[in-house]
This record gives C-alpha cells, structure tokens and sequence, in this order.
C-alpha cells in the first residue's frame, strides 16, 4: 500500500486492512446498490437494511473480525454521534417520566458511523461509489414512478411508502444529489441516464409538495456543480436545459398541484401575513415557532422533555388559535432541541448536523476522495435547511439516511487519499 493510502487511511480513523475477498466486494456493493435504491420509494426498507448491517457489523467486531478506531475527522463525528445519543441518556435522567426512553433507541443508529465504516474499508472505493451511483439511478425512477400513481390516484401529496411527504421528499433530495454529481463526472452518452435520473429525483421531490424542499433541491444542485471534478465543462446551457426539464416534466405530470400549493401559499400570505392559526400551513408554523419560544423561556437550560414539550404545544397551540396541536414537533430544529432538551440538546444536535462540513475545510483530495467532501457539505445543507421548517431528525429514515452518507462519505474520503491523484472515477466509464 502507498504512502498516500496509508496516510489517507489513517485520516479516516481506521487501520490499513488485509484486501477483502472478491465475494465481499460484491456483498457491500449489492448492499449499496440495494440500500440507496429503496431509500426513495421504501424507506422502511432502508432502514431494516441498514440496521441489519449494523448489527452484523457489531457481531464481526465483537468476534475480531474487523477493528475500529477513532482519530481525525472520522473520530469527530463518531463523537458527534455518541453527544447526540448522550443528549437522549441525559434527557431521560432530567425528566424521568418514561416519555423519553424513545429517544435513545432513535438516537442508537448514530453510534454506527464506525462500525459502518469499519466494514466498507474492506471494499474498494470506486466500486462502492459506482454501485451507490446505479442505486440512485434506479430508486430515481423507482421514487418518481410512484410519487406520480400517487398524486394521480391515491393521495394529492406524493410520500413513498413511507407515510410523510417530508422523509420522501429528503431521500429523493439526496438521490437528486447523486444522480447529478455521477452526470457531472461522466462525459456523452454515459452521463445521460443520470441526467434522466436527476429530472426524475427533482419531479420526485415535487411530487412531495414540499415547497420548502425547491430550496434545497437548488442547493444541493449548487453543492454538486462547485464540488464535483467533471469530466467536461458543464456549460450553463446544459444546467439550463436539466432545470427546464424537471419544470417540463413537473408541469405535465402535476401542473395543478404546484398552483395548488404556491396559490395556496400566496392566499395565505394575503389572508393572515405571519399570524398564528389552525387552519394555513404558514398559521401553523407561525404557531408552533411562537410556542418553541415560549417553551423555551419556559426552560432554557434543560427543556421540557419529549412528554413535557408535545403537551406545552398542545397548550400553548390552543390558546393562540382554538386548535390543540398535536404534532411532536416545532418545525425547526433549534426551537426544537431547545424546548425538548434545552442547551445541551441544541448542542449537540448542532454538532451532529454542521460537522459534516465543517470537518471538510482545507482537505484537498481527488477521486473518490473529491465526492465523499461533496457529500458532507452537501448533507449539512440538506438536512439544516429541511430542520428549518420541518423535521431534521427524529424520523428513522432521515437518522439513518444521515449516518449512511456519511459512512459511505467517509470511505470515499479515506481510502482516496487528501492529496492522491487517483483517477479512477473517470476511468470506469471509459
């Protein structure tokens, strides 16, 4: 192994492994594939997936068949992880009523960042990115597919089989996000189908009627174009010509629903402005931030707990607007943490959602290296912006969706090297 290859392993925070078995390759590269197809249609699906390789890969550490250990960046946000599952031990010493012993069971997946990563490092990593790359062009066409039959004839807000237009619209962000980075680093007819799937993933998230979601949409788009190496130059007429067919393809599939929902918007802006009530979208956020404030100065240092929380919003929705709301959360991450955990929950929420990429400042790496970086920024800007107005975590597809990029991040980061010149990303498509 070179110099560079066990520099860069040990930046990632495990230790130079003996080659995996070509059979193990092709077992992480199904579970890849398999995983990241399902996360935009089957989020359940996921999450057993992803849970079961955790399990399994506690088993092989546990039987010395894989070693783990934690230094920088790697070990940064391992650490992360464990201060959010802290939070939850924490919250349930300072409010003892049982109503947060969820929590630690929610807050469980985030300890698997190394035991994940522990078993990817035995997979090389172009072949883990190609396999992550193929996964996202089908569960694209997967996700859009039924977003459609959805809103056609089932429901006016596409949601997966998930249940939540919210986790459906982020899965399909993030496999928005893939689709558009593998078309970038791609050249001619092989970066066509993940163009295709990109237009797909955006219609998906569309399909979800979650308006703040175009947004994020954008600035995932954004993160891929300054962060991938591409194989050309993308000229703006090509980026130009992917947004008009997402807003084509969008428009004829579901064209009465966006003026549903924008027009909907508007009315309320006209109707009500920013005043809380029951019976608007924006009433009911402009509630439910009103009552976080008041939750807040309620207990600042320590919050009110899961229970305590949810019944002060009950209470609080009820007095500003006739309704009890019944809703678990604010609709913004901060409000959130604070009125359910207070300061050490905003803490270490914080951390676990900005790390990603703050960790990522002034690392140089190529390859495979080049998207794992890619990833994080773009998973910090996903997930902050969707905690904004909406739920970030606490919803075990996004907690798990989380923690696999940011496994399948890191092995792309490591095992490239932070100043290696692998070029195999581009190579695989010749």
């Amino acid at each position: 192994m070179d110099k560079s290859n066990l520099l860069s392993m040990r930046w990632l925070g495990v230790e130079p492994a003996p080659e995996a078995t070509f059979a193990i390759r092709r077992i992480h590269s199904a579970f890849t594939f398999v995983a990241v197809f399902l996360l935009g249609w089957l989020g359940s699906g996921f999450s057993v997936l992803v849970v079961g390789a955790f399990a399994l890969a506690l088993l092989r550490i546990a039987g010395k068949w894989l070693a783990i250990s934690a230094p920088h960046p790697a070990g940064i946000l391992a650490w992360a992880g464990f201060g959010l599952f802290l939070s939850a031990i924490l919250m349930n010493v300072i409010h003892p009523d049982g109503g947060n012993l969820v929590l630690i069971a929610q807050r469980a997946s985030f300890l698997a960042i190394l035991p994940l990563l522990a078993a990817y490092r035995l997979s090389p990593p172009t072949q883990t990115l190609v396999a992550l790359e193929y996964g996202a062009l089908a569960g694209a066409f997967a996700a859009v597919a039924i977003a459609i039959i959805q809103i056609k004839w089932v429901e006016p807000r596409a949601s997966g089989f998930s249940g939540n237009p919210g986790p459906f619209a982020l899965a399909a962000t993030l496999i928005f996000f893939v689709n558009f980075t593998a078309a970038l680093r791609r050249s001619g007819r092989a970066a066509a189908p993940f163009h295709l799937g990109a237009v797909a993933a955006a219609v998906a998230v569309a399909a979800s009627g979650m308006r703040s979601f175009w947004i994020i949409l954008f600035a995932a788009a954004v993160i891929a174009l300054f962060g991938q190496k591409r194989a050309n130059r993308t000229p703006l007429a090509t980026v130009a010509l992917l947004a008009a067919a997402v807003a084509a393809v969008a428009w004829l599939a579901m064209g009465d629903r966006f003026v549903m929902r924008f027009g909907a918007l508007y009315a309320d802006l006209l109707a009500n402005g920013l005043v809380p009530d029951a019976e608007t979208s924006l009433g009911r956020r402009v509630t439910m931030w009103q009552c976080g404030l008041e939750a807040v100065a309620q207990s600042p240092w320590f919050g009110l707990g899961l229970v305590g929380a949810r019944g002060f919003l009950a209470s609080c929705s009820q007095s500003l607007t006739g309704t009890a709301f019944a809703t678990s959360h604010y609709h913004n991450f901060a409000l959130h943490a604070l009125a359910v955990g207070g300061i050490p929950e905003l803490a270490a929420v914080a951390a676990m959602v900005f790390l990603p990429a703050l960790v990522t400042f002034g690392v140089r790496a190529e390859g495979t290296g080049r998207a794992g970086i890619a990833m994080l920024r773009m998973l910090t800007a996903v997930y902050a912006l969707a905690g904004a107005t909406g739920i970030m975590f606490g919803n075990d597809i996004q907690d798990l969706a989380f923690v696999f990029v940011i496994v399948l991040a890191l092995h792309f980061i490591g095992n490239d090297g932070l100043r290696s010149s692998n070029a195999g990303l581009q190579k695989e498509d010749k």
